[in-house]
């Protein structure tokens, strides 16, 4: 042990700390009547260690000690509690360090409990005010909507700075029962220590339980009620699941080729995965569609050769809209949309209706801002991350309005066998297999 407490030593500013179990020295005088004690203590001295602990750590006797070289490396060293069941107390320390200073995050986010409705609710109205009627092409169309909407976004709702690394908070479930019960315990213990009496040891005793048991019901009241509110606002639920995970690990370094971990950069990352990503999607080839048998005997009135958007069918899907949600490459919030519907949901209706009608859509609904999300295995493969795309929100919007239509149509006129299970509501890969054994135990009895 001495043997590798010198070799500790010779890294600059080394701290060594732990249960040394030395319970006869005596620290003020740094003597003990044990041999192996005096060549410890010894052995402290050739290396130049001062033992700062000076209070008992168990029971009398001070057997958790902390060794330091340095003149105030380590300083106000306190002992407090003791450490769950353990029968050791614990030992809190600061060590004074000179840091970096943190790169400050350029990155905005919106503050909408500061929002402003009322005036960006009366600034779109007066600047859509006989414009809609106006907009004859898909361009002219989305490039107003859009203006519009980040123009009431910036004048109306303050952004503030979105630090990467936020100082640590108090724990969501810490209440005022918590906090007293700490300040009990922490009382009863100083008093024990100031005067050791078995009262003093069992009031402090009794402290230490209660405490316990307060924060056990803080924790699990604060748990019930985050799982209860999880599916109207899940974020907050996410956000306290991702605080009790480790720290998360970053992106790469990928292999390049035959050299592991040799592609760091950031950027270089970036293109690395886009090409990996870009090389797996599939793109069909649209002219070797294979043609199915006609199944619609509707008449021809009801065949659905085209789909016109309705102002309701606008505002139904923006009413639905997630306002937790984050927004796409276009920087159109959902929440901004929600809050506008009523005088953006006729404008948003034209866009569709011309999309619709061109054949074509808004170069701003091609573009997706793609996180990759590392699955299993090695994390310098490419192949074992996941992108996740964040797309824009009026593009999806009118995804969902035409699919519905499609689905609507196609429901109503049978156009799907039975045995379609994949991409239906209600069914799935369990109704499928539940079903082809359903038949096949029909077969069998048949046969029988």
């Amino acid at each position: 042990m001495l043997k590798e407490i010198r070799e500790a030593t010779k890294i600059k500013d080394s701290i060594i700390m732990g249960d040394f179990n030395y319970p006869h020295i005596d620290w003020i005088h740094a003597t003990s009547g044990r041999e192996a004690e005096i060549k410890f203590l010894s052995g402290l001295n050739e290396c130049f260690l001062e033992q700062l602990v000076q209070e008992p750590t168990r029971g009398e006797a001070i057997l958790d000690l902390v060794l330091s070289g340095g003149q105030d490396q380590v300083q106000e060293i306190t002992i407090t509690g003791l450490l769950g069941n353990s029968d050791h107390n614990i030992i809190t320390f600061n060590i004074p360090v000179v840091g970096r200073t943190p790169q400050q995050s350029s990155t905005l986010a919106f503050n909408f409990k500061k929002r402003n409705c009322t005036k960006m609710r009366r600034l779109v109205k007066q600047k859509l005010k006989g414009t809609v009627t106006r907009a004859k092409s898909l361009k002219a169309a989305w490039k107003l909507f859009k203006d519009t909407i980040i123009e009431a976004q910036l004048k109306c709702i303050p952004q503030i700075k979105k630090h990467s690394k936020r100082p640590k908070k108090e724990s969501p479930w810490l209440n005022h029962h918590v906090k007293e019960a700490v300040r009990d315990k922490k009382v009863s213990f100083k008093k024990w220590k100031s005067n050791p009496s078995e009262i003093n040891r069992t009031e402090h005793k009794h402290c230490q339980i209660k405490c316990k048991n307060i924060i056990r019901k803080a924790k699990k009241d604060f748990e019930e009620q985050l799982a209860k509110n999880s599916k109207r606002n899940n974020k907050m639920f996410l956000k306290y699941i991702r605080s009790s995970k480790p720290a998360k690990k970053p992106v790469g370094p990928l292999d390049d080729g035959a050299i592991k971990g040799a592609i760091k950069d950031d950027k270089a990352i970036e293109e690395k995965l886009n090409d990996f990503f870009a090389s797996v999607f599939t793109a069909e080839d649209v002219g070797e569609i294979p043609k199915s048998a006609p199944s619609f005997v509707g008449d021809e009135s009801e065949e659905l050769s085209r789909i016109e958007v309705s102002l309701e069918e606008v505002l139904e899907q923006i009413e639905k809209l997630n306002v937790n949600k984050s927004p796409g490459s276009d920087g159109i919030h959902p929440r901004v949309l929600k809050e506008l519907k009523w005088e953006i949901a006729q404008l948003l209706s034209v866009v569709c209706n011309l999309s619709l009608k061109s054949a074509s859509v808004p170069n701003d609904w091609k573009i997706a801002n793609v996180t990759p999300i590392f699955k299993k295995g090695s994390r310098g493969d490419p192949g074992n991350y996941r992108p996740v795309s964040l797309t824009s929100v009026p593009g999806k919007l009118v995804e969902t309005i035409v699919k519905n239509k499609i689905v609507n149509h196609v429901e109503e006129h049978n156009l799907l066998d039975k045995s379609q299970h994949g991409f239906c509501k209600g069914k799935s890969c369990l109704t499928n297999l539940l079903g082809y054994v359903y038949t096949t135990k029909l077969v069998r009895t048949n046969v029988r």
